[in-house]
């Protein structure tokens, strides 16, 4: 179990979409608000997010950021010694891509410009540079996930 503050990552620090990002944040907060109409009507008050795309995309960045932005604990499961065909008999159930089942789906993709941008300022500090509208070209010329 991880206690409290998770980690660096925070959404100021995640490269993703940025409507995605502040769709998220708000889904959290109106979660978040709602624990009290949960407690009311009788409803376990439980918010299911199901994050898909390649490895690298930000996934783990994603639920470590959630879980600062809210200060909630969050468990790390250790799977390594379990098959595929294992995981995606616990994990992958079509029935969790029901509606109702996930209350939020998000595929994390490819890293657009503004997550290089946002990367490049987090890990070197570079805010402005000569050469960004050229890999601005280039990002939406490829498919490079933002750990690559």
């Amino acid at each position: 179990m991880v206690e409290g503050v998770v980690g660096p990552a925070t959404f100021a620090t995640l490269a993703m979409d940025a409507d995605v990002k502040e769709s998220v944040m708000n889904d959290l907060n109106r979660f978040v608000e709602r624990r009290e109409y949960y407690r009311r009507v009788g409803k376990a008050w439980k918010r299911g997010y199901l994050l898909y795309g390649l490895p690298g995309t930000g996934k783990s960045s994603l639920i470590a950021a959630m879980a600062n932005y809210l200060n909630f604990d969050i468990y790390d499961l250790e799977l390594a010694d379990m098959t595929n065909s294992m995981l995606r008999q616990l994990l992958l159930d079509p029935a969790l891509f029901r509606p109702g089942r996930m209350d939020v789906h998000i595929n994390m993709s490819y890293c657009t410009p503004c997550g290089f941008r946002l990367l490049a300022s987090n890990y070197h500090g570079i805010t402005q540079h000569e050469r960004f509208e050229d890999i601005d070209d280039l990002i939406g010329k490829v498919e490079i996930t933002p750990r690559r």
